[in-house]
């Protein structure tokens, strides 16, 4: 089974999520009514002077404003490589080795710093750093005549000079406010509100914000800019998700926390106006409670979202008032649908995103709270009794009531423990009802993440990024991209959480990214009998090339690719010069390797549905090709070579890995693989102490075979070693190993024990 994930929410909180520490996740302020000139007044008596210094060259469309007291809040970003965040910023950026040049210069890296996000001309967002080094105004002075000793040119802006450098960036000094950008149009703009006397402050509601939210530490999020926002850091696909942040209010404030190691804390409030067409007034009039959906959700939940109030009642009304006010009333829940759900009395309800049996499935849990004694007493029936499973016979209520987010779900089957129940695929509920998932809670326990779902909100979401890191790749363009990824090369667990409350009528979020290398990683799956394990992710990406290959007989480079567009497939030589192209109807299975026959020439090898393809550098097929394989591809072929024979090594749609001549007909004395977990890859190929072996890299770990598919690390059940271990021979047939715990162990190639070091 091969996945396509087409679950649109999902992928909008997990976007909302990742870029959260990135600079900018919301927490809305809305206008008051009060007259401008008065609040200009109010605002500058009640801040600090050199708080407002900085901004008075931020130009009034910014879209986001990330305030630093002193450069020293991001030294472990750019200087610390212990702490998780450090990789983060591109240490190739101008804008950040610039900043490696102001914390090495201690007259400087106390300065108050302003980063802001500007939306380019090339749909791009641009950054410009506004340093103020008003507390001595020879700093100033400086720090530019610091920079006459580099190569640059310089150009002038109403009467400012801008050194212009060779990386691109681009440097100006007004008064004691260094500008900083690598966008020429930023620090014009920027000089334009400076040399105007309006910026940033000119605005009534960021005024309001910035005294009644903000403050040093703090991101500024300007809703009404953020489809800019979007369209700058997000793949096409993804510009329609911005209409979700820009209505959540109008600006927004986060205090940032970054002196944790392993986390990124950001807390801020909401001061609405009850304006209903802002997303957050649903919560303003929402309890708080406790969850207790870790106990059930299943611990491969790689999302979820959970609405957690002891009147859901209130919360409905509340959120068909916001689709109201959008404009959006055709979505209000039929009668029927919505009397059902309020005689129901459901006290919280969840949407999870899991991987169960190998298969992402969609989950509602629904939660009628009890006492605790009798949530005692349940819990003891549900040890006793079986859990019963039945048809599902409401389909489509609760997203009529709760909207999208709950449709993804087929809503077959039901099962009940108690308090809680649970609707899903007939297949997805069976697992769940026989009680052999790890739980949530059992995974999280020994992480920073252990008591969020403890702590009291109304609403609360949850991403286990290690897990769904694929989509981070679908969801941001390449740059901010790279970032993330490098940043999390070197952890185990990282994990996303969003917690809503309210405080009076003050809405409060809670934001938590947490990446940390923890020595004994959780585990989402359990080891032992076959009947325990838990299969994950089963999707193989499509691969498209180009494919670098070599030519068998002259050793010269080939390339070959598919068209995603066409399906057609073209050979290019070592010059990139295509040789020929063939037009085909369906896409190849991910691999394509060359092969050389009995009549002395090289081919190109590769599978299209289940027929394998043999051409050779004038596009000529083999004679014979395409031959139909008995078998479902997946993935293939790799080409072994054992002895004189070439063989092909395939991975099909049932995740087991077979062996086939050329002619595509399988080995007799070849053991198919039946690997307990998924593989994405096939195995390659080995020598520890002069014998080869295959090594074959699944989701969860490491596996070793004989040349005819005998598994040698079989025997091996109470220490697996990890997918990700060194292969290192040591002595006596032993190799030395990492267990899915990272700690080192030998293993013995012939008898396969093993042996602690």
């Amino acid at each position: 089974m091969r996945i396509f994930l087409k679950e649109n929410i999902y992928k909008t909180f997990l976007f909302l999520i990742i870029t959260i520490f990135l600079s900018f996740f919301v927490l809305g302020c809305s206008n008051r009514d009060k007259e401008y000139d008065e609040e200009v007044e109010k605002v500058k008596r009640e801040l600090d002077v050199s708080t407002l210094e900085a901004y008075k060259a931020v130009p009034l469309d910014a879209v986001a404003v990330l305030d630093f007291e002193s450069l020293t809040d991001i030294t472990p970003l750019i200087k610390d490589t212990s702490n998780f965040a450090y990789g983060l910023l591109d240490p190739s950026s101008p804008i950040v080795h610039l900043q490696s040049k102001i914390l090495d210069n201690s007259l400087f890296k106390d300065a108050h710093s302003l980063f802001v996000l500007l939306y380019s001309s090339k749909n791009e967002v641009s950054l410009l750093q506004i340093l103020d080094l008003s507390k001595d105004s020879l700093f100033a002075q400086s720090f530019i005549n610091s920079l006459d000793s580099q190569p640059h040119t310089k150009r002038y802006y109403n009467g400012v000079e801008i050194k212009n450098f060779s990386n691109r960036l681009s440097i100006a000094k007004r008064d004691n406010l260094i500008l900083a950008s690598t966008s020429g149009i930023s620090i014009e703009n920027a000089l334009r509100h400076l040399l105007s006397s309006t910026s940033l402050l000119s605005n009534n509601e960021f005024y309001t914000i910035l005294r009644d939210c903000g403050g040093v530490g703090h991101i500024y999020l300007n809703h009404k800019q953020i489809g800019k926002l979007f369209s700058g850091m997000v793949t096409r696909g993804f510009l329609k998700y911005s209409d979700f942040v820009l209505r959540y209010a109008t600006w927004s404030a986060l205090e940032m926390n970054l002196k944790h190691k392993n986390l990124l804390l950001f807390e801020g409030e909401s001061l609405n106006n009850s304006d209903a067409s802002n997303f957050s007034t649903i919560f303003q009039q929402s309890s708080i409670e406790e969850s207790f959906a870790d106990q059930l959700l299943p611990a491969s939940t790689i999302f979820a979202v959970s609405i957690n109030t002891s009147n859901l009642k209130d919360y409905v009304k509340s959120y068909n008032l916001y689709l109201d006010a959008n404009k959006k009333s055709s979505m209000f829940a039929p009668k029927k649908e919505y009397e059902w759900f309020v005689k129901e009395g459901y006290t919280e309800v969840v949407s999870a995103l899991c991987i169960i049996g190998g298969k992402y499935e969609w989950i509602t849990f629904t939660n009628k709270r009890s006492s605790n004694l009798l949530r005692f007493l349940i819990g003891v029936k549900n040890k006793i009794e079986k859990p019963i499973i039945s048809n599902y016979e409401n389909q489509g209520y609760m997203a009529a009531v709760l909207g999208d987010l709950f449709s993804y779900c087929s809503e077959e089957s039901v099962c009940d423990w108690g308090e809680w129940q649970a609707i899903g695929s007939q297949r997805a509920i069976a697992e769940l009802a026989n009680g052999k998932l790890v739980k949530l809670s059992q995974y999280l326990s020994k992480t920073p993440v252990s008591s969020f779902f403890s702590e009291k909100y109304s609403a609360r979401v949850i991403v286990n990024i290690k897990e769904g890191i694929d989509t981070i790749q679908n969801v941001l363009q390449k740059y901010y991209r790279d970032c993330i990824l490098n940043s999390l090369k070197h952890k185990n667990f990282e994990y996303a959480t969003i917690g809503v409350k309210r405080d009076k009528k003050r809405v409060i979020t809670s934001v938590g990214y947490y990446a940390i290398n923890l020595s004994e990683p959780p585990m989402i799956y359990q080891l032992g009998e076959e009947d325990n394990v838990i299969y994950i992710d089963s999707t193989i990406k499509k691969n498209f090339g180009p494919f670098t290959l070599t030519d068998p007989i002259s050793s010269d480079t080939l390339y070959f690719e598919q068209s995603k567009k066409f399906l057609s497939v073209s050979l290019s030589n070592n010059k990139k010069k295509g040789l020929w192209g063939l037009p085909m109807k369906d896409t190849i299975k991910g691999v394509a390797e060359m092969v050389k026959l009995s009549d002395n020439k090289s081919y190109v090898a590769f599978i299209l549905a289940n027929k394998l393809y043999l051409i050779n550098k004038k596009g000529a097929y083999a004679n014979g090709y395409p031959k139909e394989l008995d078998v479902k591809v997946a993935l293939g072929p790799k080409i072994v070579r054992e002895g004189n024979d070439d063989r092909i090594l395939i991975l099909d749609e049932d995740n087991v890995i077979t062996k086939l001549d050329l002619q595509g007909n399988k080995i007799s004395d070849w053991k198919d693989i039946h690997a307990d977990e998924f593989t994405h890859n096939l195995p390659t190929k080995e020598i520890f102490y002069g014998k080869e072996y295959y090594v074959l890299r699944t989701v969860l770990r490491t596996r070793i075979y004989t040349l005819d598919g005998e598994e040698i690390t079989a025997k091996n059940t109470k220490k697996p070693i990890s997918k990700d271990s060194p292969l290192e021979v040591d002595k006596d047939d032993f190799i030395k190993v990492m267990g899915l715990d990272g700690k080192e162990f030998l293993f013995n190639l012939k008898s396969g024990k093993i042996k602690r070091l």
